[in-house]
């Protein structure tokens, strides 16, 4: 088992602004096919998070899922939740839990905002073969 601790700021000024040392990978739409690198779908059942996900551009417009590669969630074990004084309005979120293994990383956040409430899905994938894993 593998603990973490993860913290973010988001700020609500018509934007939401998630504070990480990320490199974000952008989407790219080459030959007919839009590959995201990573997304999760957020809504009143739940969440789900998924990586290389790759769609192709039908006739009508409409997209068809070609591949996706759903990652497992991260157990949340605490919560803390401050909101400061401020304009705009910046909410910092500490969050404490764990992967299955030392040979698990999390992946970036997923952050959705909707009738005043924060979703935030942290997932995980395995280390690959060529990355380091202390057991």
């Amino acid at each position: 088992m593998k603990r973490f601790m993860f913290a973010s700021l988001a700020a609500l000024a018509c934007q939401l602004v998630v504070a990480q040392l990320v490199v974000a990978q952008p989407a790219l739409y080459k030959d007919g096919m839009l590959t995201i690198p990573q997304g999760a779908v957020i809504d009143g059942s739940g969440s789900a998070y998924f990586e290389s996900i790759q769609l192709r551009v039908l006739e009508n417009g409409n997209f068809e899922l070609v591949a996706a590669e759903q990652r497992s969630l991260a157990t949340v074990e605490s919560l803390d939740v401050l909101v400061m004084e401020s304009l705009p309005l910046q909410v910092s979120v500490s969050v404490a839990g764990y992967v299955p293994t030392p040979c698990n990383s999390l992946l970036t956040p997923a952050v959705a905002y909707k009738d005043n409430t924060f979703t935030v899905t942290l997932a995980y994938r395995e280390l690959g073969p060529a990355e380091t894993c202390i057991a």
